[in-house]
């Protein structure tokens, strides 16, 4: 596996768990969907900042990138699904 690769997977493993945090802390506090993808994606560009910070990284990686975004918000959508079918189950 090349190392640029491996950093990558790394990068968006991160940016999963990131957003998921957020995403859960919402449904705990009893947000609607707005507040808690707010909470997701504001956490998980949060920790990307954080993370270019520390290694000086600029520009930072969240702000040039789309698949970030969309990583963001389908792992959102994810712990929605997840949340809803244990609500009715």
């Amino acid at each position: 596996m090349d190392f640029d690769l491996f950093l990558m997977v790394c990068n968006y493993i991160g940016t999963i768990a990131f957003a998921a945090s957020g995403a859960i802390k919402g449904f705990g506090k009893r947000l609607d969907i707005f507040g808690i993808s707010l909470l997701a994606i504001v956490t998980a560009v949060g920790g990307g900042i954080l993370r270019d910070s520390i290694i000086s990284r600029f520009p930072l990686r969240s702000c040039r990138s789309r698949t970030d975004l969309c990583l963001y918000s389908s792992s959102r959508y994810y712990v929605c699904l997840c949340d809803i079918k244990t609500s009715q189950c």
